[in-house]
């Protein structure tokens, strides 16, 4: 059975103001957790995010801190209305994974990826918290939009949104600095890879915009390295790959986590990575960036190798549940 397109968009809109009511009811009904209070203690009151007096803790999302701090000047320890920042990143991470599956042959494909992308508890309920995930959840969404576009076209307006949404996911969640290293490395290289091909003032604009991107990134990478040195990143272990990240992305996504799973999970990985190099064989290499699977893929893969030489070299552990939820969502792009 064909889905027509107005079955489509009244099916999306459905699902948007349905986990958006839910998301509300949340934020009016479910009691303060344990990070919120240390995050509203240490960071929204006493505003102890920056500074001399700063809380070393991993819990500062420095965006979701300042703008915390910034609204309990006015509204004091409402926590309802503290949460609404994250609220509105929904909104944002909603219509970005619309943007991210519009394109796809047929709508069926679209409402059920959509549902897909929108509906794990483990990930939507962060929008309900007044924590970092949700805001960076929402910026990193389009990122990935805007990136896939820039491959598309090379337009440099789409290269500036994406490194802006890029900088923005960072500050308000430090996991999000491999995948900004990832992307900005993938612009470069297919860029380089046409040099021949593009005059030189072209050529200087784009270094002008990577090189401002880095020099932004730098106060983040500057602070997770502090918070390293000060023992604040203490969340996950270095107990391995499957043992912290794997088994818990699997537990509180599919709600099973047995190693059997693993088997798997690398014949999954392994058909990505076959189709990844059926795409190459297919187009030019230099134009591999035109193919939203090679970019996810780029991302997906990307991030674990640098997750594992973080945890191997640098002893940084390996990411545990929330902090590494965004595999889940690109993951999910690549199957779909």
């Amino acid at each position: 059975m064909v889905l027509s397109d107005k079955v489509y968009k009244i099916t999306s809109r459905i699902l948007f103001v349905f986990v958006l009511g839910y998301l509300l009811l949340r934020i009016f009904n479910v009691e303060t957790l344990h990070d919120e209070v240390a995050t509203y203690i240490f960071y929204f009151y006493h505003g102890d995010f920056i500074g001399d007096a700063i809380q070393w803790d991993a819990n500062n999302h420095l965006l979701n801190s300042f703008i915390g701090h910034l609204m309990y000047q006015f509204v004091g320890d409402n926590i309802p209305v503290l949460r609404l920042p994250n609220i509105l990143a929904y909104v944002a991470f909603f219509f970005g994974t619309v943007q991210l599956t519009k394109n796809y042959h047929s709508n069926w494909l679209k409402i059920l990826s959509l549902i897909a992308l929108n509906s794990i508890p483990f990930i939507i309920e962060y929008f309900g918290n007044m924590r970092g995930y949700g805001l960076s959840l929402g910026f990193f969404v389009w990122a990935l939009v805007y990136i896939v576009k820039y491959g598309k076209s090379f337009a440099h307006k789409h290269l500036i949104i994406t490194y802006l949404f890029l900088v923005l996911a960072v500050s308000a969640n430090l996991t999000f600095v491999n995948t900004s290293l990832l992307i900005l490395g993938m612009a470069f290289i297919v860029r380089l890879l046409q040099n021949g091909n593009r005059p030189i003032k072209t050529r200087f604009a784009e270094l002008a915009i990577h090189g401002l991107f880095v020099f932004s990134l730098l106060p983040f990478i500057y602070f997770g390295l502090k918070l390293k040195e000060k023992g604040a990143l203490y969340y996950g272990s270095l107990d391995g790959l499957w043992d912290v990240t794997g088994m818990t992305l699997s537990k509180y996504t599919l709600f099973i986590s047995g190693s059997w799973l693993i088997p798997i999970y690398l014949i999954i990985f392994i058909s990505f990575l076959y189709h990844a190099l059926k795409i190459l064989r297919t187009q030019l290499k230099v134009n591999w960036s035109k193919s939203p699977f090679l970019i996810y893929s780029t991302i997906f893969f990307g991030n674990i190798v640098g997750i594992l030489i973080l945890a191997i070299v640098l002893e940084v552990n390996y990411p545990e549940d929330r902090t590494a939820m965004y595999l889940v969502l690109v993951f999910l792009l690549l199957i779909f």
